[in-house]
């Protein structure tokens, strides 16, 4: 359950017994660095090659408060930035967060009678706040309000569209496999809904629902 708070690189025990009555238990304690760099590729059928870069720096200014961002490039252009304060106590496993997403997604719009397709521009920008609650390390739950900005245009057509989208999202996930790479046992469920509503600035009422 420590380990699972992320803010340990090693943390093992050993016992050794002293005598019927008696044991010394060592436990052994590395602390994470402050700050992680990671790069990855991989590889999606219609962006094809996409690679993502990954920094995460915890405050020692302020313990306790991680800042993380993400970036993809090449067949997908997105930046995501947040800033959230984990809880440090396994009795208090409530965290605020806040989220800045822009992205940048190409499509091809096919119409008539242009039937060979234009090629399209999905801009994104996104900022969401809200609050998670994390138990044990096996379910973890959210819920915020985001309010998001969308354009969808062409170079080669004079049809654009803007739509602005806001609401609440509430997202739960639910994790007891007993392996990460290859499962043989446990769940793995993940559910999210979405409800827009133009009485909090979106353009439109709708409402999703993705499990």
């Amino acid at each position: 359950e420590l380990y699972s708070l992320g803010y340990f690189k090693i943390l093992y025990y050993e016992i050794h017994k002293l005598n019927e009555n008696e044991v010394d238990v060592i436990i052994h304690v590395e602390e994470t660095q402050l700050r992680k760099f990671y790069l990855g590729l991989r590889w999606d059928n219609l962006y094809h090659l996409v690679g993502t870069a990954n920094v995460q720096i915890t405050s020692d200014l302020l313990p306790g408060i991680r800042i993380e961002d993400q970036i993809q490039f090449a067949g997908i252009k997105k930046n995501e930035f947040t800033i959230s304060y984990p809880s440090r106590r396994l009795n208090f496993p409530i965290y605020p967060y806040f989220n800045i997403t822009n992205s940048q997604y190409p499509f091809t719009y096919y119409k008539i009678p242009h039937n060979y397709g234009i090629p399209y521009v999905l801009s994104s920008n996104e900022i969401k706040s809200g609050l998670g609650a994390l138990l044990k390390n096996y379910w973890n739950g959210e819920i915020e309000y985001y309010l998001q900005k969308n354009t969808f245009k062409s170079d080669l057509d004079n049809h654009d569209e803007d739509m602005s989208i806001s609401g609440i999202r509430i997202k739960a996930q639910l994790d007891i496999l007993d392996d990460v790479l290859l499962p043989r046992d446990g769940i793995y469920l993940k559910i999210t809904h979405e409800n827009s509503r133009t009485l909090l600035g979106s353009d439109l009422n709708y409402q999703f629902y993705k499990t």
